[in-house]
Order: structure tokens, then sequence, then C-alpha cells
């Protein structure tokens, strides 16, 4: 079936990259590189708007080869692709962040701490003595060449720790690594502070982010800089994270392995990140 949208209308697209544009084998389609190779050439921009940090996509970034700004961290940093190097970023209130750093450790949250260029880690080893997720965090990072590889510092004395001395730009939280009750109380404490908020952007994980930082932000962002023009942008999601760019962009793109919410809101449901629904999308597409 047609998707009642003309490519010629559209400018600029933007791609979640997890459940997105990567597959369950957290690599692109080769179909999905070539159709974003095909748009390219007849002059539509395409980006990534993603909750991971810009430096943990560096793979990603090469293969699309984007000619807009990255979105990463959920907005909060931004990413010249063209330029390397940040454009913008903004950070949790050093008192807040210190707040939250608090509740985490008090809760034996296993949880990762981004800032604009470092990694710092947390996990209680007497009740969690291995983190998945950490240890992925860590084998991705050794995966990149050495000279683009992140610091990664792991926070074995928490009480000595000071978070003050770091702009924080968000917490990414391990939920399934923690139990049920314990994450329950975290996120009402959190949920109480004020200028910060949670958004899920993966199953078993949630980030803590700064007010008036999401992905749609970020879109605005570039919108009221002249980079792009909301009016023609196109943009695909699959998670709670994601609602804040279908809300700013004129068209948006479910998964079909999209969360219920996400798919409710979308102009347009395609087939999931297994399936090249990214791709299929395109093929679809009224021409005329």
């Amino acid at each position: 079936m047609k998707n009642k949208l003309n490519l010629n209308s559209i400018k600029y697209v933007y791609f979640d990259l997890d459940g997105t544009l990567l597959t369950s084998k957290k690599i692109p389609s080769l179909k999905t590189v070539e159709m974003i190779k095909k748009l390219e050439q007849k002059g539509i921009k395409c980006s990534i708007a993603t909750g991971r940090p810009y430096f943990y996509a560096q793979n990603e970034i090469k293969i699309i080869n984007p000619l807009l700004p990255v979105i990463s961290c959920n907005g909060a940093l931004m990413f010249d692709p063209i330029k390397k190097q940040v454009i913008s970023f903004n950070e949790i209130n050093s008192s807040k962040a210190q707040n939250i750093y608090n509740i985490l450790i008090k809760n034996d949250a296993v949880f990762v701490l981004y800032t604009k260029e470092q990694i710092f880690m947390y996990k209680n080893n007497l009740t969690n003595p291995e983190s998945r997720w950490l240890t992925l965090i860590k084998n991705i990072n050794e995966n990149f060449p050495e000279e683009s590889r992140v610091k990664i510092t792991i926070i074995n004395e928490p009480e000595k720790f000071n978070i003050t001395q770091f702009n924080i730009i968000k917490f990414l939280i391990i939920y399934s690594e923690i139990p049920a009750k314990k994450y329950q109380v975290i996120e009402n404490e959190v949920s109480k502070i004020n200028d910060v908020y949670i958004v899920r952007s993966q199953n078993e994980v949630f980030d803590i982010m700064p007010n008036n930082q999401s992905k749609g932000n970020g879109l605005q962002k570039l919108h009221d800089q002249g980079i792009i023009n909301l009016n023609e942008t196109l943009v695909f999601g699959d998670a709670e994270n994601d609602l804040s760019m279908f809300q700013v962009a004129k068209w948006s793109v479910a998964m079909g392995n999209a969360q219920d919410k996400t798919k409710k809101i979308a102009t347009f449901i395609t087939k999931s990140n297994d399936e090249d629904g990214i791709a299929t999308f395109f093929e679809n597409l009224v021409l005329d």
C-alpha cells in the first residue's frame, strides 16, 4: 500500500538508533543503509536522534555520514559530524545531580553518568556482582579505535565521588538489574525533584534528563536556527523518548516493534526494525 506522502515534500529525516535504525543485532541492515544513500542522492539530508551520547554512536555516524547535526543524549548534547565538535550541551543542575546521585547510591542502583566527554559507572558489588549493561557499554568502547575511545571511570568509593565537579548531561539507570521495590523508590523520589524528568528509551533502562531537553527540543532548536524546517521533516522512532520528535515534526513513522503509545501518535506505521521497516516505508511512498 502506498503511503500518502510525496517524497519531494521531504527535505530532512531523523532516525532514532536502537529499535529503529538498528536491528536487534545492533547494526543497520544493508537495505536500510542503501536506502539512506538514495535519499541523500535525491537531496534529502539525514541524521540521527538518539538517547546515546554522540561518542557512543561513532560507528553509526560513519555509516550514515549525516549532513545535519546529531541529536544525542535525548537533545541535551548536540554534535556537528562535519566539524566534529559539540555545538551545544545542557547539564543537570549540580545540586539536583547530587540529590539524584544520593538516591541512586542509597538504593543500590546500577547506573551510568554521562558528561559531554566521559562516562562514570556504578554498581554495588555485593548486590550486583555482574552487570550485562555496564559490560556491554565497556565492550563497545573497547571496540572503538584507541584514539576514539571515551574515558570510563568506575565509581568504587561512592562516598568520595564528588559529582558536582562534573557537568552531568544525563543519568542512565539500569532498572532491570535492581530489585523492583528499590526501582519504584528511585522513580518516586526522583519524580519529586524539580527541573528533571524520567524518560524510557529502551526496555530495561530509563534516563534522567534536565527539563526542556528532548529529541523534539533538539529538532526545534535546529528549526529556530534555520538548519532544518520542521514542516519538511520526517522522523522515525519506536520508544517513549521519540514522542517529542513526533510532536514537532511534520511527519512521523513508528516502527512495527514500537511501543503502543508511540504508534498511537505516529503519522505512519511501518514494519519492524528487523524487517527493514525504514527501507520498506520509503519504497511505498507516493513518488508523483
